[in-house]
């Protein structure tokens, strides 16, 4: 009987020192995680986010965090006081990669989690669609000395990485088209320009293609430049490459009006005239930007040019 109460004092004794020794080794342990972001291509900046969790009461935390320097850089640090408090924070050098971030409370542990810090990334135009990794590493952690030893008491760090996502752009349909005119008067030879507005403002293709029923009477260029030939009616049309929506502008040109022959607008046909005629058909042989020849005014002589005189001989001919 005495060897029995013996053996189980012991056993006792073991499973206390047993249990004693389980808790003076026992491992702290803290993760740091790092947000995963998604912004649209074109985006030219993200902010990702580091946070803490299962704190047990640190006084010292560092670690590196690495980054795609081909396409992001560091533009700013934002330190948040829910864990160490912003007193407490070491920064890094921004142009540093990986760049390395440092907490410490000195000898006092702080046993909070939360957002710890909030890194801004500026994104290179160039950066292609994907997904590209936000890691840490290199950890540094310590307890105080009067809370923990961590000779005995080690510090697992457990880090989740985070990642900055690049996505293409959603389609946006168009809805509808409008013209800036929807009926237009000209004289033989004149010119103006007509808007397309597609709806809606943000859509993702707002090109546009523009037609004449009657380029006899009037034409169109691409960019909406209705040019008035000989006198009729035509109608301009625009119409938008997603959908297929449509616009249109009744276009009236007449024979030109005022004094035949009044190149210069002054109201009468002088010598000053036809020395500008002379001039212009000269030019006719070799075009060029030379302003002798430039009827419309707009810098440069053209076919827009070329039909501005023949209407205007055309009038000086039948003395009208």
């Amino acid at each position: 009987m005495q060897k029995y109460k013996i053996l189980a004092t012991l056993l006792a004794f073991v499973l206390v020192f047993s249990m004693l020794t389980v808790v003076s080794t026992a491992a702290g342990s803290i993760t740091i995680t790092a947000s995963d972001e998604a912004v649209i291509e074109g985006t030219d900046s993200v902010s990702v986010t580091f946070e803490v969790s299962d704190n047990p009461g640190v006084a010292l935390l560092g670690f590196d965090i690495g980054y795609d320097s081909d396409y992001f850089s560091i533009s700013g640090v934002e330190v948040h006081d829910e864990v160490f408090g912003t007193s407490q924070i070491t920064e890094g050098n921004l142009d540093a990669n990986p760049y390395y971030f440092l907490a410490n409370s000195s000898t006092t542990n702080v046993s909070g989690d939360g957002k710890l810090i909030t890194v801004t990334f500026y994104i290179d135009a160039s950066c292609p669609i994907g997904t590209y990794e936000i890691t840490m590493n290199n950890a540094g952690v310590r307890f105080p000395p009067e809370a923990y030893d961590k000779n005995v008491n080690p510090v697992n760090m457990v880090f989740e990485n985070g990642s900055i996502t690049i996505e293409e752009p959603p389609t946006i349909s168009v809805t509808g088209v409008v013209i800036s005119d929807s009926t237009l008067s000209l004289e033989e030879g004149e010119s103006e320009t007509l808007t397309a507005t597609v709806s809606p403002d943000d859509a993702t293709d707002k090109t546009v293609s523009w037609s004449s029923t009657d380029s006899s009477v009037a034409t169109v260029t691409d960019d909406g430049l209705v040019t008035a030939v000989s006198e009729g009616t035509a109608t301009i049309k625009v119409t938008t490459n997603d959908g297929g929506f449509t616009a249109q502008c009744v276009v009236t040109v007449t024979e030109p009006t005022g004094v035949p022959g009044d190149i210069n607008g002054d109201g009468k046909f002088t010598y000053t005239d036809i020395t500008r005629l002379y001039a212009c058909f000269r030019k006719i042989a070799e075009p060029d930007e030379n302003a002798d020849t430039d009827i419309n005014g707009d810098g440069k002589f053209t076919y827009t040019d070329v039909t501005r005189l023949y209407a205007i001989f055309r009038k000086i001919a039948s003395f009208e």
